[in-house]
């Protein structure tokens, strides 16, 4: 799946694939919702998120598996 984000004024995009780490902000945006309500969901459904570098991540095999995309 490629992702495709803002940044500074620049569209940045990256392939990513199942089992790599995706930040919340980019995992809202690829669910088409806010980044805060995505914390509540992931809390909510108790999808399995990590911190990385103090940046709370997850994958994008955990969002198939509980959301249903790709």
């Amino acid at each position: 799946m490629i992702i495709r984000r803002r940044e500074g004024g620049y569209i940045i995009e990256r392939r990513v694939g199942p089992s790599e780490f995706l930040s919340m902000a980019e995992a809202a945006e690829v669910l088409g919702t806010y980044r805060m309500k995505l914390y509540r969901l992931a809390e909510a459904c108790e999808i399995r998120t990590r911190r990385v570098w103090g940046v709370q991540v997850v994958t994008l095999k955990e969002l198939k598996r509980y959301m249903g995309i790709g």
